[in-house]
């Protein structure tokens, strides 16, 4: 029996709708999968993490660290450290322009100050150290006039600031451990300092 057009196209219709719900239902499917596969590993991984130091401590353990003493200098050990500074600061304030119009500024401070320090042991008793620190500045502020006059200022700045220095410890048996150091900043001011 020969059909309708009309119903050859319902039906066709319908087909697509179920081919379509079909195809919708692999993808959720592989979400999930791919969700547990990641949280799986993550078991694993925190689960690694957490049984390797109770193998590595199978032998005698060591002592404990003394945070009240400097650790020994080997002489001919050269040591590198890498810090990342971030100091936020934010606030409001009242002033008067150069026209005498009053205004109030609102306003964020972002410096980020990474650094680079290579120290090396020239003895037991004397390091000399070099380091590069970039420091960008970059300040936001919202000034208001009145409130329908608001204006976004912003202004940011870099500097390279390298560095020297030189430490000699006094008494390293000593219980203070006193240790006599000078820095040299850019551009090139002098940081005496003394400590225990």
């Amino acid at each position: 029996p020969l059909r309708s057009a009309r119903g050859c196209a319902m039906e066709a219709g319908r087909r697509t709708k179920a081919g379509r719900r079909v195809a919708r239902r692999p993808a959720a499917v592989d979400a999930k999968l791919k969700a547990t596969q990641l949280w799986l590993a993550a078991a694993l991984l925190l689960a690694g993490s957490l049984a390797l130091p109770a193998l590595a401590q199978s032998g005698p353990l060591p002592d404990p660290v003394d945070p009240l003493k400097r650790p020994e200098t080997t002489p001919g050990r050269l040591s590198v450290g890498v810090a990342l500074g971030y100091d936020p600061v934010s606030g409001s304030l009242f002033d008067v322009d150069d026209d005498g119009n009053p205004y109030t500024d609102t306003f964020a401070v972002h410096a980020f100050a990474p650094s680079l320090t290579l120290n090396y042991a020239i003895s037991e008793r004397m390091t000399v150290g070099a380091g590069l620190s970039a420091r960008y500045h970059l300040e936001q502020t919202l000034r208001r006039y009145t409130p329908s006059d608001i204006r976004y200022l912003e202004k940011g700045s870099l500097a390279l600031l390298p560095r020297a220095s030189l430490a000699y410890r006094l008494d390293p048996e000593g219980a203070l451990d006193p240790t006599l150091s000078v820095t040299l900043y850019k551009p090139w001011a002098g940081d005496p300092a003394a400590h225990g």
